[in-house]
């Protein structure tokens, strides 16, 4: 069997039994797979960016927690709700997304990287001082998909709502990575003198990738709020950016199947050790430190050498 088939089956697998997930699971370890979709999302748009993009980002979180909180502060204030809200937070951080991309590609290499992490704490900065809109450091209660016993208030069906969205996303980095964007964000990555040269307009292809990203991180955002049901600032914490980082090194940069496996396996690993050790960040570090070691392209790299 091709490593395409291989592959294909090994998708239509894993699939079907996220999608059989609620059956065998309980409600616990659903939720904590859940949770890993939520990541799932946010992994994927750090990967569009660096991954596909080869542009280092520590500002996701500041997409994710734009989305997070335009979703709870419609339902707080406003009480609109479930796919119209969530509608609502990706419109807000694809535009977002566009404004700051304009800023930031402006930058490269480790400036660009700076410039992300201080979007994202400007972002924290307001959320944690405007008490009067945001809650502050107390957050905002009661963020709820729709109203209490609506369908999608069972955790079954919000989740596979993430599932859904997770698959949606999934295909959609897949399409990208294998247009002619796709390939053009690559060149990018590898050469942008090059491609420059050769006539692309190198800060409109980047750009163009980083609104997609910030889209995805502002869908995760949002989906985030609901399974939560509470937000506070630290949504648009540099943690946040960086876990997903970790998640995307972790899986495979660059890849479409890696950062979904990183996200699964460090959620899990994370509630796991949370319950066992205080000190769960140290072996959390010692965990991704051997992996490094063992498989610098990542885990899916470990089944894709010899390939681009």
């Amino acid at each position: 069997m091709t490593r395409r088939r291989l592959a294909v089956v090994g998708t239509a697998l894993a699939v079907a039994a996220a999608a059989s997930a609620p059956l065998w699971l309980g409600g616990y370890e659903l939720g904590v797979l859940n949770l890993a979709l939520v990541m799932g999302l946010l992994a994927i748009s750090t990967n569009i960016v660096l991954g596909f993009g080869g542009l280092v980002t520590l500002g996701q979180g500041a997409f994710f927690g734009l989305g997070a909180y335009t979703a709870g502060l419609l339902s707080t204030y406003a009480d609109v709700r479930g796919f119209a809200a969530v509608a609502i937070a990706v419109a807000v951080g694809t535009v977002a997304a566009g404004l700051v991309g304009l800023v930031v590609l402006r930058s490269q290499g480790l400036y660009f990287m700076m410039l992300t992490i201080a979007i994202a704490q400007l972002l924290y900065a307001v959320a944690f001082r405007w008490r009067e809109v945001s809650g502050g450091p107390e957050g905002l209660v009661g963020v709820y998909f729709g109203q209490p016993g609506d369908l999608f208030d069972r955790p079954e069906w919000f989740y596979a709502l993430t599932l859904v969205c997770l698959v949606v996303c999934t295909v959609i980095a897949w399409r990208l990575r294998h247009s002619p964007f796709g390939r053009s964000l690559i060149g990018t990555r590898e050469n942008a003198g090059k491609m420059a040269a050769l006539g692309f307009d190198v800060r409109g292809i980047q750009l163009r990738a980083f609104v997609a990203a910030g889209a995805i991180a502002a869908l995760a955002g949002a989906l985030f709020a609901y399974y939560n049901a509470f937000l506070d600032p630290s949504v648009f914490g540099i943690d946040m950016s960086a876990l997903a980082l970790i998640m995307v090194l972790l899986g495979g940069s660059g890849t479409i199947a890696g950062p979904i496996i990183g996200a699964v396996i460090l959620t899990f690993l994370q509630s796991s050790l949370t319950s066992v050790s205080s000190a769960w960040l140290l072996i959390l570090g010692i965990v991704y430190v051997l992996v490094v070691i063992v498989a610098p392209r990542g885990i899916v790299g470990l089944f894709t050498r010899g390939r681009s």
